[in-house]
């Protein structure tokens, strides 16, 4: 059964008359018979005229050619058919137009029908998803080392001294396919040194090409500039996956050819065997400093930062198999997970998305005698559950060390802790005291020593050093930490997010609300600090938007005004910011085309919004029950001025935006609203601003108090004010503490319900809020007088 439906078109016009190049349009649907979606996405590429020729490789225009015509009635009198896309490519509801161009001829005096046979087109199917939108430039720096090692090595010229070879996808499907030991430049595989041709890769169905953008200027340009264009298939696109785009090994070279060929095997080791240059004969005599690589992603722009990821993937580095430790090369991925929105934009190109790899870093060693150590390497991060970890000094064989681990103080000093600050590699634990003199060690034949540690599991943050102290006659490079400050390792331990009512209206002419700073009150998460931005698939949280088609009124039974393959049972059901009519915690009980089942029953209004979020480690349900005092009343405040739910989460960014509602000369200021001010925790608030003087000629000062009846604010020192000045509400500056979410927590949805019975009346506070980040321990203020309205005495 066909899957899309055709529209006829019509053509009044005078018997007898002359037709030339006259148009008419007939419409393609993907819906069935019964007008439902048939669960397909429609292009103009799809369909042919059966019979006919396209005039050129995808023009989507069909005439005779040279074969027969397949059109019912006067088939001469039709010259061609182009078939055209409608407003909304890449959508369920997009329609494709087919457009019948008549000839010159005399129309006929009765009404005439003409049929023409429209098919799919074969070399264009018809698909059940879209095909996903891939495009990002990467910039990599043109090096030249020819002056550097002329001083040191006595060489003329280097010609380009940094080369950058793409590793090819060797199977695994479209996420994430194995590296495999294939080095691909050009399109038959074969070694290109500067990569110059383009190479499109094809492995897990995929087709993503990269081509250097500037193969005759990149000496100029200081960057070979490469571009990656393609596509993820449908059928190969799963939502929750990064997908490895591509992945690039920064190596040595001299006049632009590889001085460390890659081997075909073992490039997974952490050793790898690579065929290497003599380091000490020239032109070889350079390496890499692995501390200093950075890929720079930041022109992305925020709303696509979260859909890419770059890794600097095991194997980490390559190092040369011998006693000197040389880092010769440095391998980068990138990986890149579409928006769930869609469709792409119809030039995902001029996004302008673009890495750019920094000034590589590489040392020239200057000559060297006796032993030496060349390398310290270890963690720079750990977190709770890290479990044992590695830390291994390089050198040459026989050199003597001794081997430092210690915890500081705090996480900005460099004096080690009074109890626990040394660590001991034999016992394996920390000890009080001083240095642990059985830390001496002498390095192997191999020229490598590895010693094992493990950091207590705690919940506070902790700064440690490692550092190595040379020993008799052995000496170390300019690189290798010999002291606390030169190799620091960050422990990350928790992060807790404290939720707290807090009203003004409930102050006068007396307290309104139950105490409110219990602890009883209080909502709290505690997460692991996350190393750095890692997304895993628990922290993927998949929002959907609707519409409601029909007004829903008390009832379970949702329907939208059209359908979304991605809304999935058990999804979080709210109608953001826009009142209690969806209880908390609902969730999507069964799905049914644009008929979707509530687990509670709900009120919703024709053509609101609704959104369905799956859930995730990063969505956080919350809700807490609050008594008013004695026999004072509570009463939602939807529909009136106070309602502001989306201010009813304080401190979310570390500075907030306030404008002054007149001019004033002194320590009072009107404001056009004081949401933005915690009154609970006012004397950790300052308001900052251009025309703000601050003791010291600072551009803050304290804010002493506030009156949200009067949308006024106290400060500490007298200003002058004009109507419309914008300020900041910012914490203390010079305070460590953190008082705001610093931009890591979003509020999806607030409500408030009330109870009146039984006495005391009641207020149940809940919503949902996304957790990207825990900035550090902080407490967040719940404005209750942004969906509450307190009143009466006890």
């Amino acid at each position: 059964m066909a899957n899309w439906t055709v529209t006829p078109g019509t053509k009044s016009t005078t018997g007898g008359g002359s037709v030339n190049n006259t148009t008419v349009d007939l419409i393609i649907n993907p819906l069935l018979s019964n007008g439902q979606w048939s669960g397909v996405y429609i292009q103009k590429e799809n369909f042919m005229i059966g019979g006919g020729t396209e005039t050129g490789s995808g023009t989507c225009i069909w005439n005779t050619g040279s074969g027969s015509w397949n059109v019912d009635g006067i088939a001469a009198n039709i010259d061609q058919v182009e078939f055209i896309n409608g407003p909304n490519t890449g959508e369920a509801t997009n329609h494709v137009i087919a457009r019948c161009t008549f000839n010159n001829f005399t129309v006929p005096n009765v009404d005439t029908t003409y049929n023409l046979d429209i098919d799919e087109n074969p070399s264009s199917p018809i698909t059940q998803g879209i095909d996903r939108k891939v495009c990002f430039q990467l910039w990599l720096p043109y090096v030249n080392l020819g002056s550097d090692l002329l001083e040191s090595q006595g060489v003329s010229d280097m010609g380009q001294s940094v080369m950058y070879t793409f590793l090819k996808a060797a199977g695994g499907g479209m996420g994430f396919p194995s590296i495999g030991t294939t080095w691909n430049t050009a399109g038959s595989g074969a070694t290109d040194s500067l990569n110059h041709a383009s190479f499109t890769d094809t492995s897990g169905n995929r087709s993503i090409t990269r081509t250097l953008l500037n193969p005759i200027t990149y000496e100029d340009d200081g960057y070979f500039k490469y571009k990656f264009e393609g596509t993820i298939p449908h059928t190969e696109y799963n939502e929750e996956q990064n997908y490895r785009i591509t992945s690039f090994l920064v190596r040595r070279a001299f006049n632009g050819n590889e001085i460390d060929p890659p081997t075909a095997a073992n490039l997974d080791g952490d050793n790898a065997a690579l065929e290497i240059g003599t380091l000490d004969e020239l032109p070889y005599g350079f390496y890499f400093n692995p501390a200093n690589f950075s890929l720079n992603s930041d022109q992305l722009g925020f709303t696509y930062s979260s859909a890419y990821n770059w890794v600097s993937s095991s194997p980490n580095y390559h190092y040369i198999n011998t006693s000197d430790g040389y880092l010769i090369g440095k391998r980068f991925e990138i990986q890149f997970n579409p928006m769930d929105v869609e469709p792409d934009p119809e030039d995902f190109c001029e996004l302008g998305h673009t890495f750019i790899l920094g000034d590589v870093p590489i040392v020239i060693p200057p000559a060297e005698e006796g032993m030496v150590i060349t390398d310290v390497i270890a963690p720079t991060i750990n977190t709770r559950n890290a479990g044992y970890k590695e830390v291994t000094v390089r050198g040459s064989a026989g050199a003597e060390y001794e081997l430092c681990l210690q915890k500081m103080q705090s996480s900005t000093s460099i004096v080690p802790a009074s109890t626990g600050g040394y660590y001991n590699f034999i016992s394996q634990n920390f000890e009080n005291g001083a240095r642990v003199a059985s830390n001496t060690f002498t390095i192997p034949s191999s020229g490598t020593n590895t010693h094992h540690y493990k950091i207590p599991i705690g919940s506070a943050d902790a700064r440690y050093e490692f550092f190595v102290i040379p020993k008799g006659t052995t000496t170390a490079r300019d690189n290798v930490p010999t002291k606390a400050g030169d190799l620091t390792s960050n422990f990350y331990g928790t992060r807790t997010l404290t939720l707290y009512p807090n009203s003004a209206g409930h102050l006068s002419p007396t307290n309104r609300y139950e105490t409110l700073t219990t602890d009883a009150l209080k909502i709290t998460l505690t997460q692991d600090a996350k190393e750095g931005r890692k997304r895993t698939l628990s922290d993927i949280s998949k929002t959907v938007f609707g519409s409601c088609k029909t007004a829903l009124s008390t009832g379970t039974r949702l329907v939208l005004k059209r359908p979304d393959s991605n809304i999935n049972v058990g999804m979080y059901v709210t109608i953001p910011m826009a009142g209690n009519g969806v209880p908390h915690v609902t969730t999507v009980s069964s799905v049914r085309g644009n008929i979707i089942t509530l687990s509670a029953s709900s009120t919703i209004a024709a053509d609101q919004d609704v959104r369905f979020d799956s859930p995730s480690s990063k969505l956080f349900p919350f809700t807490k029950t609050i008594s008013a005092n004695g026999s004072c009343a509570l009463a939602r405040a939807f529909g009136s001025a106070n309602w502001l739910p989306e201010e009813a989460i304080g401190n979310l960014e570390t500075a907030q935006r306030v404008v002054a509602a007149g001019a004033s000369s002194g320590d009072t200021i009107t404001l056009t609203s004081v949401n933005a001010v915690n009154t609970s925790r006012i004397n950790t608030k300052y308001l900052q601003g251009d025309t703000i003087i601050g003791g010291g000629g600072k551009d803050y000062v304290r804010i002493v108090s506030v009156s949200p009846s009067g949308k006024t604010i106290t400060v500490a020192t007298a200003q002058d004010v004009s109507n419309g000045d914008i300020f900041s509400v910012i914490d203390d500056p010079d305070s460590t503490i953190k008082e705001s979410a610093d931009g890591g927590i979003i509020p999806i949805h607030i409500q408030g319900d009330v109870n009146t019975t039984p006495s005391p009346d009641t207020c149940t506070i809940s919503g949902y809020l996304y957790i990207n980040f825990i900035a550090g321990d902080i407490q967040l203020p719940i404005n209750l007088d942004t969906l509450i309205t307190p009143s009466g005495t006890p």
